[in-house]
């Protein structure tokens, strides 16, 4: 993995109030508070592994987790600005109740064919289904839900999160799902076509480097961005995630879903790169100027 000392330190000083934070008792705290402070946990030490690795040979396999970082962003924001904090709670409870009950009924079903002698809980799903629904309905109604609660590009859509998710959906699907393009990506060889090339998910492990760390980093800053008001982060803390931003921002080149070098098409000149980090900055500079 290239030198991330930068943000390594930067997530190092972080970690003691990261550790402070993400504390609740489950029983007497309110359920939003307790998946806001957990999802901070998960995504901070993500990015603490990236960040703290001098290589990375797993990174290909490590994307996916990219796209569990950004839903736990988007269902926080939907749920914090779209949804009253009476329905939140209702909100957070069945969707904890069906999910277990979903994964109960699809083990059950799994065990049954591959290993029929071995216990494990009996499906519940009959017994909750009609309670779950009585619950969900009233809110499916008055929020405009297609189903029993909302999907995650429809809490995109509504939080304005949607072109992240896209893009970061997109991403992950690659490696999440069966991509032929991903599967002839890891085929390294000769400019021949007809030499035989090797196949291993090791050599884009340079990139899958560069893109978790980026876009992990990414994640954190907009999750802070959105639970700071649950969580009342320190003014360090706060100065430590604008210097991580900063970072970023120094990037002349944030990584691509699609590559040129992979569609074997010429890179923009280094002028071009260096270009765009200079006008996105003055874009960054008038957005402040503008909310102030």
């Amino acid at each position: 993995m290239s030198d991330w000392k930068a943000l390594a330190e930067h997530y190092q000083s972080l970690e003691s109030e990261v550790r402070e934070v993400a504390v609740a008792i489950p029983i007497s705290t309110a359920r939003l508070q307790v998946i806001a402070v957990a999802s901070l946990a998960k995504s901070f030490e993500f990015n603490f592994y990236l960040t703290s690795q001098s290589s990375s040979s797993s990174s290909f396999f490590l994307q996916p987790i990219l796209r569990g970082l950004c839903e736990d962003v988007i269902a926080l924001k939907y749920l914090m600005e779209n949804v009253h904090s009476v329905d939140v709670e209702v909100l957070i409870t069945s969707w904890m109740s069906q999910q277990t009950s979903e994964s109960i009924e699809k083990q059950e079903n799994f065990f049954q064919r591959n290993r029929p002698y071995q216990p494990v809980l009996s499906n519940v799903r009959a017994k909750s289904a009609d309670l779950l629904r009585s619950k969900l309905n009233p809110l499916k109604q008055k929020y405009g839900w297609r189903r029993d609660k909302p999907s995650v590009s429809q809490m995109a859509k509504a939080c304005s999160l949607d072109e992240v998710y896209d893009y970061l959906y997109a991403a992950t699907s690659r490696t999440v799902h069966f991509s032929p393009s991903v599967l002839f990506r890891m085929g390294w060889g000769p400019e021949q076509p007809d030499k035989p090339y090797t196949f291993s998910t090791s050599h884009f492990s340079g990139y899958y480097d560069s893109f978790n760390v980026f876009y992990g980093s990414y994640l954190f800053i907009l999750l802070c961005d959105t639970i700071k008001p649950l969580c009342q982060f320190s003014d360090n803390f706060q100065e430590i995630i604008e210097k991580v931003t900063g970072e970023l921002n120094e990037w002349s080149r944030w990584p691509e879903v699609v590559t040129f070098e992979e569609m074997n098409v010429p890179k923009p000149n280094i002028f071009r790169y260096a270009l765009s980090v200079v006008m996105s900055k003055e874009q960054a500079k008038k957005s402040r100027q503008t909310e102030v």
